[in-house]
């Protein structure tokens, strides 16, 4: 047990385990929930070169829990706590909504990050299209939970 001495304990480990999501989105998640994604407020306690405003909305400094829950960009509820938000979130929906919010969640961060890092901004509409191709693509490698989003109804045709 010595080894784990210091180490950061998630508390909700069945919000970002349980779900199906590529392992990558997963550790994502881990570090969300655990204040360690590098935005610019965490860069700017280690007094690194940053940007300060939120590269999505260009309005305020950019923390996890403004990028995912304040910025006009994203739409989620304003709530004090990131945890509590992804909480309160997930607290009704079942397996479908929870891998649906982590690929949310992942959108949003990878759009930052095109943002940040090649200087690529995208539309909401164009952040929509590729949430719902990554859905399907996560569907067609194995994830049950969304496969009925896109089963055709032959009554509907």
């Amino acid at each position: 047990m010595i080894q784990f001495s210091g180490q950061t304990y998630s508390t909700f480990p069945w919000l970002i385990w349980e779900p199906w999501a590529p392992a990558k989105c997963k550790f994502f998640l881990w570090l969300l929930l655990q204040y360690r994604l590098w935005t610019a407020a965490r860069l700017q306690l280690r007094k690194w070169k940053n940007n300060y405003f939120c590269a999505l909305c260009e309005r305020n400094l950019e923390t996890a829990h403004h990028l995912f829950f304040e910025c006009p960009l994203s739409s989620w509820e304003d709530t004090s706590e990131l945890v509590d938000c992804f909480q309160q979130l997930l607290s009704s929906g079942g397996r479908k909504e929870h891998t649906m919010s982590i690929l949310t969640l992942w959108s949003l961060w990878r759009c930052r990050n095109a943002i940040v890092f090649r200087e690529e901004r995208k539309t909401a509409h164009a952040m929509l299209a590729e949430i719902k191709d990554t859905a399907l693509q996560w569907s067609m490698a194995g994830c049950n939970a969304l496969k009925p989003l896109f089963v055709v109804n032959p009554s509907s045709e």
